[in-house]
């Protein structure tokens, strides 16, 4: 994938809970973020990628579009960047089971059922293919599977549902299940050294190093006297005779994770990666105000309207106007003030000011995009609800003879 593709076309997601595996990839443009290593964390990042794809689902039924690819084509007849592809890569499964097994099954599944169509795509590997760690369900929404060598038909059962993977020799022999092939394949796989990642990985870091510009690079040397060069010989690509990969550096800068708040959504401009690093916010943090969305009471956007009208925000008045009771009437409140809705209780029964006019100023509305607002319905004629009634055009004027009448 990184000899392939540049950091425009395709955006990495690492898990590595035993730190060791992966972490080498660290500093590579493609990685949305570091790689994770920290169990906790997986379970909200596997959160943040449902939302994407959530978010990428409302885009491309604005556009009409079924697929990454014709979303694409849409973007680029009206001149904008392309939308990456997403790769999403766990190693170890097991760990990820151990410490949120409900919240990770949950997230795991619905990526596989319908990730695909937005462009992103799940690889999970595992080394104890046991039942409590590739659960039916988990295993049914995966279709393609590769089972290496095993120590039992029961291991290679849960795999591929048959036995075979048992006899296998070791040393990268493997048996392959295809979604749309009938029987396995058997296929040797390669042996990837750690010279051959660190090439490409160095290279990667020099085509960083690069679209930062001189002043990156003596910041790099200053911190490390010796950096190893970013390619092996004269021969190999420099990183300037790379592809462009347009400086992206921080996740989804054309194309940002809708993140709410007081101040509205973030801007997606194409600046520097230095300004760009300081406006938008890192994955974490994106989860954590994702969270707090996510578990908002359902009446909060009712809740909003509600004081706005009234200029002024209370338990009591939240009672009456969406008839709850006390408690949730509370919660409501704190919610509020959390979102920068109303303001602190200063005491009395005036109840607290409303800090905003219009629910729009949240901005946790379903965004569509951070920089010119929702794109025009591909087919103007099906899906605009503003058009005016259909008429004949050349009844009441006057036109050329031969001209056929067209609806309108």
């Amino acid at each position: 994938l990184l000899l392939t593709h540049t950091p425009d076309n395709l955006r990495l997601l690492m898990i590595d809970p035993k730190m060791v595996e992966l972490n080498m990839y660290n500093g590579i443009p493609h990685l949305l973020s570091p790689v994770v290593t920290e169990v906790d964390k997986a379970a909200g990042v596997l959160f943040w990628a449902v939302k994407e794809m959530e978010r990428r689902y409302q885009l491309f039924s604005k556009a009409g579009a079924r697929d990454l690819e014709r979303y694409n084509g849409f973007l680029e007849k009206r001149n904008e960047p392309r939308l990456p592809y997403i790769v999403i890569i766990v190693d170890e499964m097991a760990d990820l089971m151990m410490a949120a097994p409900e919240e990770v099954e949950k997230h795991i599944c619905r990526l596989a059922q319908m990730a695909r169509a937005v462009g992103m795509h799940l690889i999970i590997a595992t080394q104890r293919p046991s039942v409590d760690v590739i659960t039916g369900l988990i295993k049914a929404n995966f279709p393609s599977r590769i089972a290496f060598a095993v120590t039992s038909q029961v291991d290679s059962r849960v795999i591929l549902d048959v036995p075979g993977a048992d006899r296998l020799l070791g040393r990268g022999d493997m048996l392959f299940m295809a979604p749309d092939a009938s029987k396995l394949e058997r296929l040797q796989g390669t042996f990837l050294g750690d010279d051959e990642i660190n090439r490409i990985v160095r290279y990667w870091k020099g085509v960083r190093m690069l679209e930062r510009g001189p002043q990156a690079a003596v910041g790099l040397d200053s911190q490390n006297p010796d950096p190893a060069p970013p390619w092996d010989s004269e021969d190999d690509f420099a990183p300037s005779q790379a592809l462009p990969t347009g400086g992206d550096d921080n996740p989804f800068l054309d194309h940002p994770a809708p993140v709410p708040g007081p101040t509205g959504a973030l801007s997606g401009s194409r600046s520097s990666i230095e300004s760009r690093a300081t406006t938008q916010p890192s994955l974490f943090q994106q989860i954590e105000e994702l969270r707090t969305i996510d578990n908002r009471d359902e009446l909060f956007r009712e809740a909003v309207q509600a004081v706005i009208e009234a200029g002024r925000g209370s338990v009591s008045l939240l009672q009456r106007k969406l008839r709850v009771g006390y408690s949730r009437a509370s919660r409501l409140v704190d919610q509020l003030e959390e979102a920068g809705v109303l303001g602190p209780d200063q005491g009395g029964s005036q109840g607290r000011a409303v800090l905003i006019a219009d629910p729009a100023e949240l901005g946790d509305g379903p965004q569509i995009s951070s920089r010119s607002g929702p794109p025009p319905p591909a087919d103007p004629v099906v899906r605009s609800a503003s058009l005016p009634p259909p008429r004949i055009i050349g009844d009441e004027e006057p036109r050329a003879s031969g001209k056929p009448k067209v609806w309108w």
